[in-house]
């Protein structure tokens, strides 16, 4: 489905891999479209992995409601995993193409800082990608596969942070087999910093939809998160220094986080945890945060916890 064939290229391709979650991607094509309002450059694509639910309709009626912005659906004939990210890729037309979960969202802002970076940065040799919450924003391209792990941490692993120029999509093709169907994105990514210095910019205004009932089974928390991403770092000769510094920061921006949640204080997970502590261990022993991160985790809980419980008494009294 399109409901619009005869249209010029768009600068930009908002590219939405799929899988029976009508109800969310309904949710999430809505605040798009609220994102968008006037702006007429950009293409929503959807690639369906073969949902069983209703998304057909679901994308049906929201093309109906919105006729006067290019929405193109392609739903595959068998669910081909990971390689759907590609999939959606050669249904899109747009000059730059951006990869999204259909959970994600961008407000006005996030949408017009991407409009904006396509535009100002116009030479398609250089990887271009938009990233939630940079750890640094840096002021020039980033050169090397160091420096770009030392900007932006396991954010890597987000489907959302990845981007590509439609001239270069033949390089991902070319990448299909050899990478697998774990962290797809990832080695996209680093295969192309690899090759040339990258710029990044980052997009703070980026919402995540709640998904409710979505037990992983058998997705380990810690598997994509730690496992398979060291493992896909590891086959790109990141120096000791950098990767003992990723490991550092990881730990104490996310997995530590994670960690104290799920399995020190047992909260409700959406994920398969046996085997982690084998995980942790094996990829964080050599890292001295790691014997503290359960009491730091902890403390840090506490005082903002307090932080929270005084702006709420604060609040009341005023």
């Amino acid at each position: 489905m399109d409901n619009l064939t005869e249209h010029n290229s768009p600068l930009l391709s908002l590219c939405i891999p799929t899988y029976n979650r009508a109800e969310i991607l309904a949710q999430c094509l809505e605040r798009h479209m609220e994102a968008i309002d006037d702006e007429r450059d950009i293409e929503i694509v959807i690639s369906d992995n073969a949902s069983t639910d209703n998304t057909r309709e679901v994308v049906a009626d929201f093309i109906e409601r919105h006729g006067d912005i290019r929405i193109v659906y392609h739903r595959n004939e068998e669910n081909i995993r990971d390689k759907n990210f590609f999939e959606v890729f050669r249904h899109a037309r747009g000059r730059y193409l951006k990869l999204l979960n259909d959970y994600t969202y961008y407000g006005a802002k996030g949408m017009r800082i991407m409009i904006d970076g396509v535009r100002r940065y116009p030479d398609e040799k250089t990887p271009l990608f938009f990233y939630m919450k940079l750890r640094k924003e840096p002021t020039d391209c980033v050169a090397g596969v160091d420096e770009f792990v030392r900007s932006v941490n396991n954010k890597l692993t987000w489907i959302s942070n990845f981007g590509i120029w439609r001239s270069r999509l033949g390089e991902l093709a070319d990448t299909l087999d050899r990478s697998g169907s774990q962290l797809l994105q990832c080695y996209w990514t680093l295969s192309m910093v690899e090759r040339h210095p990258a710029r990044l910019v980052d997009i703070r205004d980026v919402h995540l939809l709640p998904v409710p009932g979505s037990k992983r089974v058998p997705y380990n928390f810690f598997v994509p998160h730690v496992a398979n991403y060291y493992t896909l770092l590891s086959s790109y000769g990141l120096s000791a220094k950098t990767l003992r510094y990723d490991k550092t920061v990881l730990l104490w921006s996310f997995v530590g986080k994670k960690a104290v949640d799920y399995l020190i204080l047992k909260k409700e997970c959406p994920f398969e945890l046996e085997g982690s502590w084998k995980i942790l261990w094996r990829h964080f022993k050599g890292i001295p945060y790691f014997y503290m991160f359960i009491p730091v985790t902890l403390v840090r809980d506490a005082i903002k916890g307090l932080r929270d419980l005084g702006r709420i008494i604060r609040g009341k009294r005023s």
